[in-house]
């Protein structure tokens, strides 16, 4: 009895064991580290990021006509590695992002960044003709037009469609990145070596407009600065490009001026030109104690912290622009008192530039570190 009892008891205690199931062993699809850390970087880049492009060229320009020849290849060196970094990140984004991408194109504060890559083209474009590399500005300025033909129909378009939030679109100083990406066509337009009576033309067509943008899209700002609360939060550098777009149309009524005087088109235009780009020189020079009150404003009485973002390289861009159209447009005007505020301001553009350059080396070193300690993709720069 004993010993069927001990049988029957190890029969069940098999029965209640489960089977074991042979299982696949399980193949771990680990993706390279350093592939999603460039998709993540993609994923967050900024539509204004082409402004470090905008900046560092505009800036190698302005040391050019100082006659700094060294440090502005540098800066030009620098801009290109920069071009050709941003659009690769671009590209990318759009291929993985795209629905980000769209999301940016229609948010009003951040749709007209988009506008830096169109500058960003065309300032770079026209620095590598001044040096005599005509065929790889003209390429830099062919791709230029069809961004500048989508941005300028496209933005507008889908706000205009968009349902609105009750109230109208808050209105800053990146709208007038349109006229910065406009007037910088104009100066590539000018930039080629034998230009006819229709890129003549074409340009001061595009000067025009870019005019006219700046008047009805500065009167929407100050209106909106007026009447609206004061928030140092939302007070961004991106407002120095009041003075910036002012630079730029400035700088290209200098090279139509620079143009063959017996084009049609400059036969009925140039002094106007010439007198409307002086006023508007002017009004650039007047907004500049403005924008410094309003940094002193914002960071000194209402503390905001002074830390690198994107918009920063907002300021370094509109002290380029204006030293070198000062520069320029003295030079072709005969104007002296021009060409050495040009050549003060570039001085101090470059300091502006090596701060806001150090300050991004300081946030990368700090994003890269907390990359390591906790795993996060160092995504601070893209702020």
């Amino acid at each position: 009895m004993d010993q069927r009892r001990r049988v029957r008891r190890t029969l069940l205690r098999r029965r209640r064991r489960p089977r074991r199931v042979q299982q696949r062993p399980r193949v771990l699809r680990i993706q390279p580290i350093h592939l999603t850390t460039w998709r993540n970087i993609a994923c967050q880049l900024p539509p204004s990021s082409f402004s470090f492009v905008m900046a560092t060229g505009i800036l190698s320009t302005a040391l050019s006509l100082t006659g700094q020849t060294a440090a502005s290849i540098a800066l030009l060196i620098i801009a290109l590695a920069g071009l050709l970094l941003l659009t690769a990140l671009s590209v990318t984004r759009l291929c993985y992002n795209r629905h980000l991408v769209m999301a940016d194109l229609r948010d009003p504060g951040r749709s007209f960044g988009f506008f830096t890559i169109v500058a960003a083209l065309d300032v770079i474009a026209a620095r590598l003709a001044s040096a005599g590399l005509i065929w790889p500005a003209t390429a830099l300025g062919a791709l230029s037009v069809p961004v500048w033909l989508a941005l300028t129909y496209g933005i507008p378009t889908g706000l205009y469609l968009r349902p609105r939030p009750g109230q109208a679109w808050p209105v800053d100083g990146s709208w007038l990145l349109w006229v910065v990406g406009t007037q910088a066509l104009t100066v590539t337009l000018t930039a080629a070596r034998h230009p006819d009576g229709t890129l003549a033309g074409m340009a001061v067509g595009l000067w025009g407009v870019g005019v006219v943008l700046y008047l009805i899209i500065t009167t929407l700002i100050v209106y909106r600065l007026l009447t609206n609360r004061s928030d140092p939060a939302t007070f961004s550098p991106t407002y120095w490009i009041l003075m910036g777009a002012t630079a730029i149309t400035v700088l290209a009524a200098a090279h139509l001026h620079q143009l063959p005087h017996t084009l049609p088109v400059l036969t009925i235009t140039g002094d106007t030109i010439t007198g409307i780009s002086y006023i508007l020189w002017a009004v650039g020079t007047w907004w500049i104690p403005f924008l410094i009150l309003f940094g002193i404003w914002r960071h000194g009485l209402h503390h905001v912290p002074l830390r690198y973002e994107t918009a920063l390289w907002s300021i370094v861009f509109p002290l380029g622009m204006y030293s070198a159209a000062s520069i320029t447009f003295g030079n072709s005007t005969g104007i002296s008192y021009m060409i050495i505020t040009g050549q003060i301001g570039t001085a101090i553009a470059t300091l502006v530039w090596a701060a806001v350059t150090a300050s991004a080396s300081h946030a990368a070193i700090r994003a890269t570190r907390a990359h390591k300690h906790r795993g996060s993709t160092p995504t601070e720069l893209l702020r």
